[in-house]
């Protein structure tokens, strides 16, 4: 996952100025890398809350079922 504070799952700048100039596409590779290192961020906060919510014996989407139960006063 992190190493030092770089991302391993994410690509490099450098990988995706390649990518994007493989593949012909018009847009800006920082750009393509931000969107790349989010999507690997919420699937990191997806597993971090997977685990924290499996220590109860729920999922994430059960929790979310409880909490909006609870928001409706059912």
């Amino acid at each position: 996952m992190t190493n030092g504070g770089t991302d391993r799952e994410a690509p490099t700048l450098d990988q995706a100025r390649r990518q994007v100039g493989r593949y012909g596409l018009d847009v800006d590779p920082q750009a393509v890398l931000v969107a790349v290192r989010l999507i690997s961020a919420g699937a990191r906060v997806g597993r971090a809350a997977e685990a924290h919510f499996s220590r109860f014996g729920l999922s994430t989407g059960r929790y979310r079922l409880l909490a909006d139960l609870e928001d409706c006063g059912g």
